[in-house]
This record gives structure tokens, sequence and C-alpha cells, in this order.
């Protein structure tokens, strides 16, 4: 059996994607090691989201945050000054979070285990930025922003969109009903 074959077959045991073709490319240890690593395992119909260069075998994944979506969402965000006096560590780039926080939004691991080889910083600085931007109200307008560009595209069917009351308030509601009248004979006594 040779190298690529057996390195298939160990990859395929273990539940990984790997094709034959990508197996042959991996030559030595440092390359397996890091195929091992960098792939994760396909859940349902997902796509891969890592691949291999055609030219030198190098892995590149794909970006969370594309170059257009960025584009939308950094004006949204609000500039933090740094501090003269007392400025401490300067703050993470808000892309590298923005990435951070979509990883564990759409693998669902939890916070304190965001990988600290991605860059992203620590979970915890994620979640805090994720916190301060959505009291800063980005999310909403960027909802808003995105809705905006569907619906100019015309990509929206609102033939299947409902509203009910816990998503749209209804200003005023219906008409109070007038105040009821007694049908006892005469007042009651106070009981005070």
């Amino acid at each position: 059996m040779n190298g690529a074959r057996l390195v298939h077959d160990i990859l395929e045991k273990h539940g990984w994607d790997v094709s034959l073709a990508d197996a042959q490319k991996v030559k030595g240890l440092a390359p397996l090691e890091r195929l091992t690593k960098c792939r994760r395992r396909r859940v349902g119909g997902e796509s891969r989201c890592v691949h291999f260069d055609c030219e030198d075998g190098v892995q590149m994944a794909k970006p969370l945050v594309s170059d257009e979506l960025w584009e939308l969402i950094e004006p949204l965000i609000p500039k933090v000054p740094r501090r003269h006096r007392f400025a401490g560590r300067k703050r993470l780039d808000d892309r590298r979070v923005l990435t951070g926080i979509l990883f564990v939004l759409r693998t669902g691991i939890p916070w304190e285990y965001l990988p600290q080889e991605m860059g992203c910083g620590s979970g915890m600085t994620c979640w805090r930025r994720l916190q301060e931007w959505q009291e800063a109200g980005v999310w909403q307008r960027l909802h808003e922003l995105l809705l905006a560009k569907l619906n100019e595209a015309d990509r929206i069917d609102w033939s299947r969109a409902a509203i009910d009351s816990s998503h749209v308030r209804a200003f005023g509601g219906a008409p109070r009903p007038g105040r009821a009248r007694s049908t006892a004979p005469e007042a009651a006594p106070s009981t005070t």
C-alpha cells in the first residue's frame, strides 16, 4: 500500500473528508499534521472549508468575513479612540474580532474554546465586542442594510413574510371599551 493511500484511509477512518488526490500531495509528517489539524468534519451537506492550492499544495481556508461583507459592516462599527493616558494594550482589529464572533456563532463552540491560532483574540474579547456592538445598534443597522440591498435586488419573497405582535408594535391597539355599568340595585358600602 502506498503512502498516499495509507494517509487517505487513516483520515477517512476518522471521519475526515479528504480526496485521494489531496492525500497524494501530502509528503512527510508536517503536511499531514497540518491537514488533520486544519480540516474539520463535514456536517450534513456543507461544503469544504479548506482547499489545496494546485501549484504548491498550500492549504488556504475560505475567509469568514469576505471583502464585500467587510465593506458593508466597517462603516457601521463605531470607532473607539485610544486613550492617551494609561493606554494599555492596543485594541484588536475589528475585522479579526468579527471573524472570531462569526466562527463561534457558526460552529456553536463555547466562547472560551475559540482557537488562539485563528488570530481573533480570546473568546472573551470577541464576546465583549459582540456585546459592545449590540449596545451600539450595529447588528440592527446591518440587518436593515442587508434587507434594503436584498429588496433592491428583488431577492426577497414578500409573499412569505409574516408579521405578528412580537415583532411589530401595534400603535394605539384596539379601542378600549367604556366603563362597565354596575348591575347592583345600589352602591355597595365602603369596606375601609
